[in-house]
């Protein structure tokens, strides 16, 4: 998560025609900017978003300081400051705060401290407590958050979802025959999500880029939907009808991969040569799931050549990315490429659109975007 705050805000306004969850013909999807600016927010290094009672809730930690401080808006009007959260003293005075990634919200009592893929803290914040500790790396299982754009605590099944890897070989023919994702609820404990990877994936041109890129997961209501940085494939999985779709999901602007040769490189050289081929090639970045317009976007860099006009080689400050809006059905509703500045990461669903924070010489600035029709 970046360490400065910069609020980005995606007002989705999509025209009449668009409609979720109805078949439509691909649209090329535009956007517009505006600013609004903040004063008189603390500078902190780790934030978050959430939403209830029809408010959006801006989540700060404060660089040392032992507390959560909460601003809330209805999406029309300014933020403002509503409360404070005091972080449990037993958890504040082990000093592992600063391994923190995200602040995750079951509710304003229950809080979901998720450390640098380390540990899943849960905190009663209302009682002073901790009420139970995850730990990502076992003798049995390796967890990992990744594979989430933002890790978020799914509502209506009260489970937070979160990468998988078990260590059981039983009935494992192929080393991709591994389960992706495991669901944990304080009831519960964890629950694997019987959906395995893909063997597809490990075939061919794709083998190599494995090595080196996770799956893309949201979930959701009662569904899990997998993506994937090298491929066009999706998997909708139902935990009510325990049934998994696959979709191949193409959109225009994204180009296939080329073939992948790595005969005689070293495995010094084996990363470079990845990372180079992630540079020049297109590559899905990450997926995210809008609840209330039930649309998914899935965000995409651009193949680009080695060098530009000028014969100076290309870096990623060149790439150019862009985001294809999936219907719930996962069928593409439209494309919108961004210019390499107007491209951030770290995006939050919340009612009014994705937001994301920065901060900018003590100076907080709301973004907001419109997608639009031409």
């Amino acid at each position: 998560m970046i360490k400065h705050i910069h609020i980005l805000i995606f007002y989705v306004s999509l025209l009449g025609s668009i409609t979720a969850c109805n078949p439509i013909r691909t649209k090329e999807i535009k956007y517009k900017i505006g600013t609004d600016t903040l004063t008189d927010i603390p500078v902190f290094d780790k934030y978050s978003f959430f939403e209830e009672n029809n408010r959006i809730y801006l989540c700060i930690k404060p660089l040392k300081c032992d507390s959560l401080f909460l601003y809330s808006t209805d999406g029309y009007g300014k933020w403002q400051l509503e409360s404070h959260l005091r972080i449990p003293e037993d958890y504040a005075d082990n000093k592992n705060m600063d391994k923190v990634d995200e602040w995750v919200f079951i509710n304003r009592d229950t809080v979901i401290s998720v450390e640098s893929n380390r540990q899943a803290v849960f905190l009663d914040m209302r009682h002073n407590r901790i009420i139970r500790t995850v730990p990502f790396i076992t003798d049995s299982y390796d967890l990992d958050t990744r594979c989430f754009a933002n890790i978020q605590w799914n509502r209506q099944r009260h489970v937070l979802p979160l990468m998988y890897i078990s260590y059981d070989t039983t009935g494992r023919k192929y080393n991709a025959d591994v389960e992706m994702i495991a669901d944990y609820s304080l009831e519960k404990g964890l629950v694997p999500v019987p959906v395995r990877y893909p063997r597809v994936l490990t075939e061919g041109k794709l083998a190599a880029y494995l090595n080196y890129f996770n799956p893309l997961v949201v979930s959701h209501d009662n569904v899990t939907v997998y993506a994937f940085t090298t491929s066009p494939m999706m998997l909708y999985y139902d935990h009510q009808k325990n049934k998994l779709k696959k979709r191949m999901v193409k959109n225009p602007n994204y180009c296939a991969l080329p073939t992948i040769d790595t005969t005689g490189l070293s495995m010094l050289s084996l990363p470079n040569y990845i990372m180079q081929q992630y540079l020049l090639n297109s590559f899905y970045e990450y997926l995210l799931y809008d609840p209330h317009k039930k649309m998914y976007y899935r965000f995409f860099s651009k193949e680009m050549p080695l060098k530009n006009e000028d014969g100076l080689f290309n870096t990623l400050d060149d790439k150019e990315y862009g985001v294809s809006l999936l219907d719930c059905r996962l069928k593409v509703v439209g494309d919108v490429c961004f210019r390499p500045s107007d491209f951030k990461r770290d995006y939050h669903v919340t009612q009014k659109g994705l937001c994301r924070a920065t901060q900018q010489n003590g100076t907080t600035l709301i973004n907001f975007i419109t997608f639009y029709e031409d």
